[in-house]
């Protein structure tokens, strides 16, 4: 995944950059009408600098320790302090917190405060010959961002975090959130968002609404960032969960193709330090910024 020299991770710390007042609209009620009789989370809880367990969104532990390896657990797929989220991977090689040790690991999550992509060394012919960090769009100043490093060394590998349950009542809310990424690299990562109704609560039918476009860190190009609003209508009171979900393209970009079905470790034939590296993406917890009571053109049914 990554050679000692060039070390292919850099984690930017961020200057004091300022973050836009979001102003939110009136919060939902608190305590739900609903035959599951959930205490509903008011959006102004959900909201950007909501960094406190109340808030089921909260990736927990915003210092620069938040990435120490003794707080995560493999077994588990979650920070010990990590309010909830869980990951899930397709990968067979297992899920690995980040650490330089892992750099053959298939899928590898990192929890990073104020996260900017920084420089990435040049050791590729087709990688771009300047790849300076990312300075626009600035530091998320506050936030811990979720970052997928992950160098898939199979097709189809996908890698997903995802919220613990929270109950919104019915009516139309607005989230959003952000997001940086290396752009330096030769295989291109994507990312999604989506919010989830569980059919796993009893009464709930299953449903997923897709939250704006997917994301592209395209191959071969330069470090970016910016933010996802998207509106979604919840019809009747219920419990969803939040999910990121990220992948990769199967193959190498540039210098020739190589199928990702067929790479393998730095060292073998078919890989150098750098062919097989995808752009990482990080993003930060979504935040609710707007609500009304409409509940015209819901996307989910009722039950």
């Amino acid at each position: 995944m990554e050679s000692s020299a060039p070390n292919r991770r850099t984690v930017a710390r961020g200057a004091a950059w300022s973050v836009p007042v979001v102003a939110l609209a009136a919060g939902a009620p608190g305590v739900a009408a609903s035959p599951w009789d959930c205490t509903t989370i008011p959006c102004s809880t959900l909201s950007g600098k909501s960094n406190t367990s109340a808030n089921p969104f909260w990736f927990g532990n915003d210092s620069t320790g938040s990435n120490a390896d003794a707080l995560w657990s493999l077994a588990a797929r979650r920070f010990s302090d990590g309010n909830g989220w869980v990951g899930a991977s397709n990968s067979p090689v297992g899920t690995l917190h980040r650490n330089d040790t892992y750099w053959n690991g298939d899928a590898r999550i990192s929890r990073v405060y104020q996260w900017q992509p920084g420089a990435t060394p040049k050791c590729n012919a087709a990688q771009p010959a300047s790849c300076t960090a990312l300075t626009t769009p600035g530091v998320l100043t506050g936030e811990s961002l979720i970052l997928f490093s992950g160098d898939p060394l199979r097709a189809g590998m996908f890698w997903t975090y995802t919220s613990k349950l929270v109950c919104l009542a019915a009516g139309t809310y607005t989230f959003a959130f952000d997001y940086r990424y290396v752009g330096c690299w030769h295989r291109s990562q994507y990312l999604t968002a989506a919010l989830i109704r569980p059919s796993s609560v009893v009464g709930q039918s299953a449903c997923s609404v897709a939250i704006g476009t997917r994301v592209t860190a395209p191959a071969n190009s330069s470090p970016g960032g910016g933010t996802v609003t998207a509106t979604v209508v919840v019809p009747y009171t219920s419990q969803w969960q939040w999910r990121y979900t990220w992948t990769s393209n199967d193959t190498q970009v540039g210098a020739g193709t190589l199928p990702c079905a067929t790479c393998t470790p730095i060292g073998s034939t078919g890989r150098t330090a750098c062919n097989l590296n995808t752009n990482d993406i990080g993003v930060t917890k979504p935040r609710c910024t707007g609500y009304s009571t409409a509940i015209t053109g819901a996307v989910c049914p009722t039950p």
